[in-house]
């Protein structure tokens, strides 16, 4: 329960400060697990066992999605994801499905399944994966995409990047490709 309140309460405070709340705003949390990690059955395993006081959980017509009502009235969208670890030391994230691809697979298979799954394919921005051997390999895979997967594929920022610092390079390629930078 705890961990929706302030998902919740976070994303709220953000829209409010973003000037996007109204009478109908709705939160929505793209979740990505790890292998062996399934969000959803933790979340509807945590009401089974009535840990979710002042939430309720309901199904939605998406296997790879939950809808959380507060009792004071609030609602939470969260979605499923999978973060996957590529042979070539890439990670990537498909998000809004149950696609279960194992680590360690090529970059290249990892992208035409979750394309194929039409799940939301992003290559996240982390501290470290964007540096040095695995920042050359992600700029590899950045170059090789084109306007065609502007509406497939995204770059995705991080929350815990520092503020003061420039957006980085590879941010700058993929708008210069027209793809989309998904904020965290």
């Amino acid at each position: 329960a705890r961990f929706l309140e302030l998902a919740f309460s976070n994303m709220r405070c953000e829209a409010i400060r973003l000037g996007l709340v109204d009478e109908e705003w709705k939160g929505c949390l793209l979740m990505a697990d790890m292998a062996g990690q399934n969000s959803l059955e933790t979340i509807m395993e945590a009401q089974r066992l009535g840990a979710l006081e002042g939430w309720s959980i309901s199904s939605t017509e998406n296997s790879a999605s939950l809808k959380c009502c507060q009792e004071k009235g609030g609602e939470l969208l969260i979605i499923k994801g999978r973060q996957i670890s590529c042979a070539e030391g890439i990670e990537l994230l498909a998000l809004g499905c149950s696609l279960d691809l194992g680590d360690g697979l090529p970059v290249q298979e990892v992208i035409d399944r979750v394309r194929q799954s039409k799940a939301i394919l992003v290559i996240p921005w982390g501290f470290g994966k964007w540096w040095f051997q695995r920042g050359a390999r992600v700029a590899e895979l950045v170059e090789s995409l084109d306007q065609a997967d502007a509406g497939e594929v995204f770059l995705g920022d991080n929350r815990g990047r520092p503020q003061a610092a420039r957006d980085p390079q590879m941010f700058d390629l993929a708008r210069e490709k027209g793809l989309r930078i998904l904020a965290g």
